[in-house]
């Protein structure tokens, strides 16, 4: 049996949001931290 393929490991993909309301960020990143394969991996205001 290969190693290589016997333990499951996810790669989560970043994501970087982008809004001008912190409440929706906040909300977002939350959803999206959720996920076993995303992570909010940064964040800008948009204005």
């Amino acid at each position: 049996m290969n190693s290589k393929h016997s333990t499951a490991t996810t790669r989560r993909r970043g994501i970087f949001l982008v809004d001008d309301h912190p409440l929706v960020r906040e909300g977002l990143t939350n959803l999206i931290n959720g996920q076993s394969d995303l992570i909010v991996c940064g964040e800008a205001v948009f204005m």
